[in-house]
């Protein structure tokens, strides 16, 4: 009798931690159910919000504006959406460099000529959410840079664009304009230059240096190990 009573409070209990863990996984279940909806609705209300800005500024600023402020105005919109387009296909979670920079820079380079006229090279690194719409709006400013004033203003220049992990675990990214027409001035104080100095380095919490003359123009970019996910 004892061991039969035994048996059948061993299966009573088996049975109640069977139900409850039931109840964990019904219940992580709604949670992770419930999170995708908002984030579904948050990636909804950002889109919209963007071209609710895109309309307003498009409307306020016709016929008072040059064309060319307001071609990088919505130009510069639209870097912001594709990345941010980019971090929701990745549920605002890890966010890889090549596939970041593979976004920012192909308006600018089509498909056809991208490879022969970018090229990346790096290992693997996945970025933080915040950290990955920086530097994509980072990379939208070098890029365009480079169409209107640097190496792809010509039919030979090209970009050098790698990365590596320091020993700090400091990310370093390297961005090489070569073989482009020579650089006759390069103007440090417009808007995309302070964007990158000190938004772009605020924002990362590191570091944004550049160097310029005749033969480029060229940018380093060093991201806090906090920065990446592993």
């Amino acid at each position: 009798m004892t061991a039969i009573a035994a048996q059948a409070a061993a299966a009573i209990d088996n049975a109640a931690l069977f139900e409850a863990s039931q109840r964990e996984i019904a219940d992580r279940q709604k949670a992770e159910a419930h999170q995708k909806l908002l984030i579904q609705e948050l990636n909804h209300r950002v889109k919209n919000m963007l071209a609710t800005v895109q309309s307003i500024a498009r409307r306020t600023l016709r016929g008072r504006a040059e064309e060319a402020a307001m071609r990088s105005f919505q130009e510069r919109l639209h870097a912001l959406s594709h990345s941010h387009s980019l971090i929701m296909r990745q549920n605002w979670q890890a966010v890889d460099l090549k596939d970041l920079a593979h976004t920012a820079l192909a308006p600018f380079l089509g498909e056809a000529k991208g490879e022969a006229r970018a090229r990346l090279d790096g290992p693997p690194v996945c970025l933080e959410p915040k950290v990955a719409l920086a530097l994509g709006m980072g990379f939208h400013e070098l890029v365009a840079n480079a169409a209107r004033h640097g190496a792809l203003r010509g039919d030979t220049g090209y970009i050098d664009l790698c990365w590596r992990t320091m020993e700090d675990g400091t990310l370093h990214i390297s961005w090489t304009e070569k073989d482009g027409p020579p650089v006759e001035a390069f103007d440090a104080s417009g808007f995309g230059s302070y964007l990158l100095r000190y938004g772009l380095a605020h924002e990362l919490g590191g570091d944004v240096q550049m160097r310029a003359d005749r033969s480029g123009v060229s940018w380093d970019i060093f991201v806090p190990e906090h920065g990446q996910l592993q």
